[in-house]
């Protein structure tokens, strides 16, 4: 682990059939009066240009253990950060990846992308799913955009579809 100016990152291996070089960033997107807003990024670490390739999916056989991977390094974030406040959202969502996935898209998507949201949707069902015994630490909310693309901020509700997840520690 190493610490920036404003960002913390976590770096690992995706062991799988393939040794990867992962990467998980806390990047500090906003600052308010009452705590530092960061946001998690995850992806492939490309060392040459030395960034996080947030788009990429590796497809290499352990996606169970790079997810729990992520999952670990949110309290030793809140460690480093007790104040902050955590945004978590998915590479694959908008309408901008919708259109770079239908160029080389192969599932022959008929109206709405099946890729798109994935991301989100993964850590929206953990959180639903495990939302008892999480509250006790953290408080969730839950954005979505307004129909005017303004985003809305409420506290997390199961069930409900969100672009990003705020998790603010208790």
């Amino acid at each position: 682990m190493l610490e920036l100016e404003s960002a913390i990152f976590f770096t690992f291996k995706s062991l799988g059939r393939e040794k990867i070089p992962k990467i998980i960033e806390y990047s500090l997107i906003s600052r308010t009066e009452e705590f530092d807003i960061f946001n998690l990024g995850f992806g492939t670490y490309n060392k040459f240009e030395r960034k996080v390739l947030d788009g990429e999916v590796s497809n290499n056989g352990d996606v169970f253990k790079v997810f729990n991977t992520i999952l670990s390094s949110i309290p030793l974030f809140f460690s480093l950060e007790p104040n902050a406040l955590l945004m978590i959202s998915g590479s694959d969502s908008g309408e901008q990846y919708v259109s770079r996935c239908r160029i080389s898209c192969t599932k022959n998507c008929d109206g709405l992308c099946r890729n798109e949201n994935r991301r989100i949707n993964i850590y929206k069902k953990y959180v639903e799913k495990n939302y008892d015994s999480l509250s006790g630490a953290y408080r969730f909310f839950g954005s979505r955009f307004s129909w005017d693309e303004q985003m809305t901020f409420e506290p997390f509700q199961i069930g409900i579809s969100y672009r990003s997840i705020f998790i603010k520690k208790i």
